[in-house]
């Protein structure tokens, strides 16, 4: 990882900064030295106070609320803007949604265009505006993109078929826009979870420990494990790395 005493000058974006994996990578990347521009959706409490929590470390944190499925990505950014005091070299597309587990015949098309709205084209509408600002060729320093995706995308999972299609769509989106836009020194990588415990709900919690022997590490994985792979993908360290798609699983 980067060596902490090193000055960072830049911005990065993390969707969905409030909870789980986006928290944990707003709380690295910012300990890092970059200043951070987070989203959230719902929990405005959370959100205030942890940007509250970053500003006091001297960091410039800033939380704002987006809605990937309603609101215009483009207006946003012009408001991102106006907030920012570094230029924006990073970008962490976190926020995504499951839309809860059931059998494939209860989903219909709207709940399928829901998921994708806020996974897939929230996704590419983020991607679009960091590009306009990072590209060499439109004035900016290049950067770095980084995509959380998921394991169920690569070994399927039962009854989340609409989110597996959704995870997919993202692993084939950062592979091909790795190569597409890499002449512009942006890189896309993405990051792939495996089981998580991120205190969700308890159901959900007791049927990932149900799976734990199945993972040869022997538990499971925590927000900080993937937010340090986050982070480095991010960083400069990772300068040659582009257009991978990295498990975060424990071996499972």
């Amino acid at each position: 990882m980067s060596d902490k005493n090193i000055i960072i000058s830049g911005t990065v974006i993390i969707t969905g900064g409030t909870r789980g994996i986006g928290r944990a990578c707003v709380l690295k990347l910012s300990e890092l030295g970059y200043d951070i521009v987070f989203t959230w959706s719902t929990l405005k409490t959370e959100a205030i106070a942890l940007q509250n929590e970053i500003r006091l470390r001297g960091v410039h944190c800033t939380a704002i609320e987006l809605q990937l499925e309603n609101d215009d990505i483009e207006e946003k950014f012009l408001e991102i803007d106006n907030l920012i005091s570094s230029p924006i070299i990073g970008l962490v597309n976190n926020a995504a949604i499951d839309g809860g587990r059931d059998n494939f015949t209860v989903k219909n098309r709207n709940d399928w265009i829901h998921i994708f709205q806020v996974n897939v084209f929230g996704l590419m509408d983020m991607s679009r505006e960091v590009y306009k600002r990072m590209a060499i060729s439109c004035g900016g320093k290049g950067g770095s993109i980084v995509n959380l995706t998921s394991q169920v995308a690569t070994f399927g999972s039962n009854k989340l078929l609409a989110y597996t299609a959704s995870k997919g769509a993202v692993n084939s989106i950062t592979l091909s826009l790795s190569k597409e836009i890499g002449h512009e020194k942006i890189r896309v990588n993405a990051v792939s979870p495996g089981l998580i415990d991120m205190n969700q709900d308890s159901k959900v919690l007791e049927f990932h420990k149900s799976r734990v022997e199945q993972i040869p590490l022997g538990r499971l994985g925590t927000p900080s494990d993937v937010s340090e792979l986050v982070s480095w993908l991010i960083s400069e360290d990772s300068a040659f790395i582009n257009g991978v798609i990295i498990p975060v699983h424990g071996g499972r």
